[in-house]
């Protein structure tokens, strides 16, 4: 699949998906939840790739959700019609990535706020934190524990310096 707002590369037996919306601080649109999504399912269907990293272009992680485009787009939606949208792109594909049989990895530089930060606290092991702000806000992000078993945010604990 050609993307617009991710970059896929291969290095090695490692899948590098990167945010790629830089002019925008990596905020995560529609398109971009969508094709990480998408990325994130074809690493999994390669038995050549062994470990998957999520990242950005840029100065920054990721800003967050795109509000620009929320307001454009689903300023008018009923609360089912937000639930659906919400349940998908942000519950959904988190716990994909949480529920990952490869190792996944962030690799956060700059800012990485409420959507970026679902990323990264989903991942396994994390890199560049301590050069980095990260943020959790809003009430639509998975909570942890029960039957999925606990894991503490920001994966196994285990942030290392890149």
């Amino acid at each position: 699949m050609q993307f617009e707002t991710v970059i896929v590369e291969r290095r090695g037996k490692t899948a590098w998906i990167f945010h790629n919306r830089p002019q925008v601080r990596n905020a995560e649109s529609r398109q971009l939840l969508d094709e990480m999504d998408f990325a994130l399912t074809e690493a999994l269907a390669d038995d050549e790739i062994c470990a998957i990293v999520f990242a950005g272009k840029g100065d920054h992680c990721s800003a967050g959700h795109d509000l620009k485009e929320a307001q454009a787009s689903r300023a008018n939606f009923t609360v089912e019609e937000r639930y659906s949208y919400e349940e998908k792109r942000y519950f959904e594909y988190a716990l994909r990535i949480w529920d990952c049989p490869k190792p996944t990895i962030a690799s956060v530089q700059g800012a990485c706020v409420a959507g970026g930060f679902m990323v990264a606290q989903h991942v396994r092991y994390g890199c560049g934190f301590e050069r980095c702000v990260l943020c959790r806000s809003g009430l639509s992000e998975p909570r942890h524990g029960g039957r999925r078993g606990a894991r503490p945010p920001l994966g196994d604990g285990l942030a290392h310096g890149a």
